[in-house]
């Protein structure tokens, strides 16, 4: 379920632009997150994230409707230390208010299934906060205005 501008809001407290450019920035080697993807055919692999970007795609691209169990699934399941993660997100990406939720809401939970989608949907939460966010400032008419304008 696509997550709305109320749900995001009621979540998590609306960030800065000033929080929005700093989470967005490219990270150095010291400054990654590693993350592990995981396939029945090669194994595990190391996942580096340079970035908040690279973490988003790599946290919400966890396919739970693949047939992971059946016989030959090619796919890859992705893993994340959550509490790595909430350090990552508060002392590197500097978005304290997501490494929280995170850490209230996600850590602990089990299973892993459960757990990726309570990330996920914080993390999709946030991102369109900082879409909007980021749209403001640059003067962009969000899609929830553009659609309730009456066509001329």
């Amino acid at each position: 379920m696509p997550v709305t501008t109320e749900e995001a809001t009621t979540a998590l407290p609306l960030p800065t632009y000033e929080a929005v450019e700093h989470a967005l920035r490219d990270l150095n080697y010291a400054e990654r997150f590693v993350g592990h993807a995981m396939t029945p055919s090669a194994g595990n692999a190391a996942k580096d994230m340079y970035g908040l970007r690279d973490a988003v795609m790599f946290l919400t691209g966890n396919r739970w409707d693949a047939p992971m169990l059946n016989p030959g699934f090619k796919g890859t399941l992705h893993w994340v230390d959550v509490k790595k993660l909430v350090v990552w997100l508060r002392d590197v990406i500097g978005d304290a208010d997501l490494a929280e939720a995170i850490h209230n809401e996600a850590d602990g939970v089990e299973p892993y299934m459960a757990q990726s989608e309570i990330i996920t949907r914080l993390v999709n939460a946030r991102m369109l906060q900082y879409r909007e966010v980021y749209d403001a400032h640059h003067g962009v008419a969000s899609s929830t205005e553009e659609q309730a304008e009456p066509a001329e």
